[in-house]
């Protein structure tokens, strides 16, 4: 496999990140110690982008959720679904007014309530893989769960607070 991505510290402004895509073409990401991250668009063997723009850290994170396919579930998933025989492998975001935040999964009761797992908590980036009881749901964790597709309505009321149909 080859090296597709490489890091440098940036004195006194921050991190670089460079990912070379399988077409040769570059993106740099700086993130800045203020949480600013600029994204710099590279064409195969160009030394200088073609473009760029920045983000603040929360529209930062907003995109690193969907690239990570947090709100978008590609087709290739859904024929997952159906090779897991029923079971769907769902994202669900923890908003400021949800009435799961500050909660644990344990006193949510969850699993007993709605019959749905969850199978990680993607938080800040990071992945809580099987996360148990005690772990307290925050804002803006995204939950992947694995449930039968009766059980999904149940678990989005009782995390979000919104009935099914709800925009």
């Amino acid at each position: 496999m080859r090296e597709t991505m490489t890091e440098c510290d940036l004195p006194g402004i921050g991190r670089k990140y460079t990912f070379t895509a399988s077409g040769g073409e570059r993106l740099a990401i700086v993130v800045h110690q203020t949480g600013t991250r600029e994204l710099f668009i590279f064409p195969p063997g160009a030394e200088e982008p073609c473009g760029g723009i920045a983000f603040e850290d929360d529209e930062a994170r907003q995109i690193g959720a969907i690239i990570g396919g947090a709100y978008y579930k590609p087709k290739i998933l859904e024929d997952l679904e159906v090779s897991l025989q029923g079971i769907a492998i769902e994202w669900f975001q923890i908003g400021p007014a949800a009435p799961a935040r500050g909660k644990s999964i344990g006193e949510l009761q969850i699993r007993k309530r709605t019959g749905v797992s969850i199978i990680d908590i993607i938080r800040e980036g990071q992945s809580l893989p099987n996360p148990g009881p005690e772990t307290v749901l925050e804002e803006g964790d995204t939950l992947v769960v694995a449930a039968k597709h009766g059980q999904l309505s149940a678990f989005k009321t009782l995390i979000t607070g919104r009935q099914p149909g709800d925009a």
